[in-house]
């Protein structure tokens, strides 16, 4: 596991600003359910619920939810959070009987412009925004990230691995891949909480 300390998490959002910037995109867009890596990481929210995570150059993220999850969204995330009502998609329901061309819309509505899509993006989603804009796929800029851990995640990580008694956990990747750590002697420690070269 490569661990590295960052400074905050206002370097993980300028690194999607220079993305959005370099593409001429308006936003970085990521849908899904907390399944979905990318979405977990960008809003530390977990759901079954697909949510819409939308990253404008200079703002804070915005996460669409349903109205259900709203308050424990705005107490648990990262991010600004948004109702999927707020956003229009009843009204654009309304017109669209399609859920996914109906997404796209509302999609298309929030961001008014091209957007830029991590891997994980649905392909049929995208493939009905392109009606609305380009839609741009991202080489793997939110995968990288990532790999770098904050000091607050270091922490949480040596928490759990030092424990008495020592009980197993699992460490997400950030391929969207797990290790079971089952016993101490699955993973080493750093002082620095850097990998070794």
């Amino acid at each position: 596991i490569k661990v590295v300390v960052i400074k905050e998490r206002q370097d993980e959002m300028d690194a999607l600003d220079e993305v959005i910037t370099q593409i001429g995109a308006a936003a970085f867009v990521v849908y899904g359910s907390s399944q979905n890596a990318d979405i977990r990481y960008l809003t530390h929210f977990r759901t079954t619920d697909p949510v819409l995570f939308i990253k404008r150059s200079g703002e804070t993220g915005v996460m669409v939810v349903s109205q259900m999850e709203a308050a424990r969204a705005t107490r648990e995330s990262s991010a600004s959070v948004m109702t999927r009502v707020e956003a229009g998609l009843p009204g654009i329901i309304k017109e669209e009987k399609n859920l996914v061309k109906a997404t796209a819309r509302m999609i298309a509505e929030l961001v008014k412009g091209d957007i830029v899509v991590p891997p994980s993006f649905p392909f049929g989603l995208a493939h009905e925004l392109e009606s609305f804009g380009r839609v741009i796929l991202d080489e793997g800029t939110v995968e990288s990230l990532m790999e770098v851990k904050s000091q607050g995640e270091i922490e949480q990580i040596r928490r759990v691995y030092e424990a008495q008694p020592f009980q197993p956990f699992t460490l997400h990747m950030a391929n969207g891949s797990e290790i079971a750590v089952l016993h101490r002697e699955f993973m080493a420690s750093s002082p620095t909480g850097r990998a070794p070269k």
